[in-house]
């Protein structure tokens, strides 16, 4: 039976902290207050926040210098200098969203209203601090504002992501089992929006210990056919369900169990970018022969007379 257990923290994880140990050490306590005890084959997944907190990646906003030529382009699109000089030191900015010009849409706009806990602050939110958001690629994923974050970071800091999250993940994975003796798997996570759909996900941004994908291509299916596809990602899905009982905001719940889950053990013997994202080239020649075969199609469509129904 799989089962999951959060692991909540006594007290806030503040800047500075790595001063005082390192992180799989306090989560060893922690596991330890919470009367739980690791076993082997255990996946112990982590926010990528509280490992930032470690990194020394939480930085005063003070002590972030925007230039001219940022400030200048920081009033013409209404961003935080602060936060857009650190978004340039981060990666590049993909796209930008009008973030309160497409609220001004009034179903849009009564939709995210109606889940939020105070609309009245949700709605001064959109229209003294979103007018737009800046996507920007990193890790290979395409975080708004660079992944940079505020929530649960003391008045006057930011937070960025860890540099390596799976290089993270390896040492605290090896301190663990160090420690306790006992082989775990970690898995980082952090926040994403989808863009076609209403609230966020966890998703996993770096991991060791566990292969990151449960192999099905041509596995038979209930009818003896060779199945198509089917390769799942499995640190994604381990990902979302744990970070349905850690939270984001108050719970204190930074990590979580995830026990009696069957995977494959993987002593990290090459990146995880060269599993599980398809290679630059591919991308590129790809999305050019979408682009030429859907139009092509659509052409003799329309030429056909052919529609689909709604």
């Amino acid at each position: 039976m799989v089962q999951i257990h959060p692991v909540r923290f006594s007290e806030p994880v503040l800047p500075g902290i790595k001063e005082k140990g390192n992180f799989e050490d306090l989560l060893l306590s922690e596991i330890g207050k919470n009367g739980m005890k690791l076993n082997d084959g255990d996946i112990i997944v982590v926010t990528s926040k509280v490992l930032s907190l470690f990194e020394n990646r939480t930085i005063k906003r003070s002590a972030i210098k925007p230039r001219k030529r940022v400030k200048v382009l920081a009033r013409l699109f209404k961003f935080d200098p602060i936060i857009l000089e650190l978004i340039f030191q981060e990666g590049p900015i993909v796209a930008v969203l009008p973030q309160k010009m497409i609220a001004r849409n009034k179903q849009l706009l009564n939709q995210q209203l109606k889940l939020s806990l105070d609309p009245e602050a949700s709605l001064k939110f959109l229209n003294e601090r979103f007018s737009n958001l800046a996507m920007v690629r990193k890790l290979n994923l395409l975080f708004d504002s660079a992944g940079i974050d505020t929530t649960n970071t003391p008045d006057g800091y930011v937070t960025l992501l860890p540099r390596d999250p799976s290089k993270t993940a390896r040492s605290i994975r090896l301190g663990i089992e160090k420690v306790t003796g006992k082989k775990v798997a970690v898995i980082v996570t952090d926040t994403l929006y989808s863009p076609r759909r209403v609230g966020s996900n966890d998703i996993c941004i770096g991991c060791s210990g566990i292969f990151p994908i449960i192999k099905n291509e041509a596995h038979v299916d209930i009818y003896g056919k060779k199945a198509a596809g089917g390769n799942d990602l499995i640190i994604d899905s381990i990902a979302a369900i744990a970070g349905s009982v850690m939270g984001a905001t108050d719970e204190m719940t930074p990590a979580a169990i995830i026990r009696g889950l069957s995977y494959e053990y993987w002593d990290d013997e090459e990146p995880i970018e060269n599993i599980i994202y398809y290679p630059a080239g591919s991308k590129i020649r790809g999305a050019f022969l979408t682009v030429l075969t859907t139009f092509s199609f659509k052409l003799l469509q329309w030429l056909l007379f052919l529609k689909s129904k709604k």
